[in-house]
């Protein structure tokens, strides 16, 4: 595959309305998918596949520590661990391709004499380039790198996630990576502070603009200008540690050669001071620029549009949870009140079971009437005791109250009492001789 015809591989996209678990996923494969797109052309040893299979590292490494609260703790370890021993593996091949360019461009400022000279510096710098890319190249052909590709691309995730999208969840995960970049930038107090400290803030950069390329979604106005002063500090931080690279690796090859041309270390020692004069010119500019980045708050104006857009998104969600509640809501009660009227009609048709039992004691289908018998006074027993028995065969109570050995005292009438008696007495056989 010729460099010239390298196509890009696809970068993964987190969608606002993505789960967290979804997002973590489609990042992740993407990211590995991106390795195996330029690891054919890499192993063929062309430079810029090489360029971007390292880079893809560094975006898998980014999107490990953007979903580092969604990923299993342990295994975001071996993410961390094997994605930095294949990113220093790549990394040795693509510093000997920029120390090359780097070589090639200040020769051509020197004088033909010394850019001569350089000659045995170029070899040893491609011999050391064939060195690494055969260690890369092994690398690639081993277990090691299929299983971490494969526990990337089926990344394991925390049991409990959190109940939101990627667009209500996106201060969260970017905010951290955004404090460490701040906190790196506060040790560059001067111009002259050590390079380790600007490689720092370059590294940490380069997370926080590639955080803000996977969340285009989530992103606004001032995340969109943040990114863009992010890219170019990116740009000049990373000049900045090629410089360094290439000075410490030139000191290095100076100080160790043995059998080196008396020309070729004068010319050595023209290109480390062209190349330092470079270097501090350089980290002045880079210094101000951070400066100028820091006091205009680009990123924490970056974070605050986030949050707001997160905060707006996270209150539609609950409008729409709530509407949707309500609608489910009002769909069970009119199936509720469906049902209820169903049912009306088969209670009026079959009565219930007391009704049913009342109208089979009337004899007829409608309520008994209530009409009452009337019912004779009883008495107690003192009471009959003291009431007088009735006399048989038509004897009149009158009769009875005064007949003999009755309790009642006579009274001016008992003449005439007795006299009824004897006549009642006297019918009597005759009445119970019929009877016989």
């Amino acid at each position: 595959m010729a460099a010239a015809s390298l196509t890009s591989a696809p970068r993964a996209l987190v969608a606002p309305d993505s789960s967290i678990a979804d997002s973590a996923r489609l990042a992740l494969a993407a990211g590995v998918t991106a390795l195996k797109h330029y690891e054919t052309a890499a192993v063929a040893g062309e430079i810029e596949p090489v360029h971007q299979m390292r880079v893809s590292v560094r975006r898998l490494r980014a999107t490990v520590r953007l979903f580092a609260t969604v990923i299993h703790g342990a295994r975001k370890r071996i993410y961390e661990r094997e994605l930095k021993w294949l990113g220093q593996a790549a990394g040795g091949v693509r510093d000997c391709d920029v120390m090359a360019e780097l070589l090639r461009d200040c020769s051509a400022h020197l004088d033909p004499t010394l850019a001569e000279a350089l000659t045995p510096v170029a070899q040893a710098l491609a011999a050391r380039r064939d060195a690494e890319l055969s260690r890369f190249v092994d690398d690639l052909r081993t277990k090691r790198y299929a299983r971490m590709c494969e526990r990337l691309a089926d990344p394991l995730l925390r049991r409990t996630l959190p109940p939101t999208d990627v667009g209500c969840y996106a201060p969260v995960m970017i905010a951290p990576i955004a404090r460490k970049v701040r906190k790196a930038g506060k040790r560059i107090a001067a111009a002259d502070v050590p390079p380790a400290l600007f490689h720092r803030l370059r590294v940490r950069v380069k997370r926080l603009r590639y955080a803000f390329e996977m969340l285009p979604g989530m992103c606004g106005k001032r995340s969109r200008k943040a990114l863009d002063r992010l890219e170019q500090m990116q740009e000049l931080l990373g000049a900045h540690q090629d410089l360094v690279a290439m000075l410490a690796w030139l000191r290095d090859y100076a100080g160790g050669a043995h059998d080196v041309a008396p020309e070729t270390l004068m010319a050595v020692g023209a290109l480390v001071q062209t190349l330092g004069e470079r270097r501090r010119k350089l980290t002045v500019q880079t210094y101000r620029r951070w400066r100028k980045v820091a006091r205009a708050g680009v990123i924490k104006d970056a974070l605050n549009e986030i949050s707001r857009l997160a905060q707006r998104r996270l209150e539609s969600n609950r409008e729409v949870q709530a509407e949707a509640e309500y609608q489910a809501q009002a769909e069970a009660d009119r199936q509720k009140q469906t049902q209820t009227e169903r049912q009306a009609p088969a209670e009026n048709e079959h009565p219930a079971p007391a009704e049913t039992h009342r109208q089979s004691l009337t004899g007829n289908g409608h309520p008994a009437q209530a009409e009452a018998e009337p019912q004779l006074p009883t008495a107690s027993t003192a009471d009959a005791d003291a009431l007088p028995c009735a006399p048989p065969n038509h004897v009149t109570a009158q009769a009875v109250a005064s007949a003999p050995g009755a309790s009642t005292p006579p009274g001016p009438s008992d003449d005439a009492n007795a006299a009824a008696l004897d006549d009642a007495v006297e019918s009597a056989p005759a009445h119970h001789h019929n009877h016989d």
